[in-house]
């Protein structure tokens, strides 16, 4: 084999070695970072509902006044917009809350 050849096998070799070292952070990364949170959130709403007698969207207001609670004022426009159009990842940041202050859930 020539220099040429060997630098063309070395730099695929190196190229696919790469992408290969990407696709798996990227897996990692999605495996960790969204795990499935629906069934522990739809719990989050039943528990308030069973708590408080109230409706499912009575619930979720009142998550989103508990997670306001927590969070800064600027943010509170956000929590709004979940409520409205995403309520998946308004359960999603109940759920951090909660995780890190477990007590609170008869706060809700």
């Amino acid at each position: 084999m020539d220099t040429r050849s060997l630098r063309r096998w070395s730099t695929g070799v190196s190229v696919l070695i790469v992408v290969a070292i990407a696709l798996f952070i990227y897996w990692l990364k999605r495996r960790f970072t969204n795990p499935i949170r629906y069934p522990a959130g739809q719990a989050i709403i039943r528990y308030i509902q069973l708590h408080d007698q109230c409706s499912e969207e009575e619930a979720y207001q009142r998550l989103a006044a508990f997670i306001k609670r927590h969070i800064p004022l600027d943010d509170w426009s956000f929590v709004d917009y979940r409520l409205a159009h995403d309520r998946q990842s308004l359960l999603a940041l109940a759920q951090q809350i909660l995780m890190h202050n477990p007590d609170e859930i008869d706060e809700i």
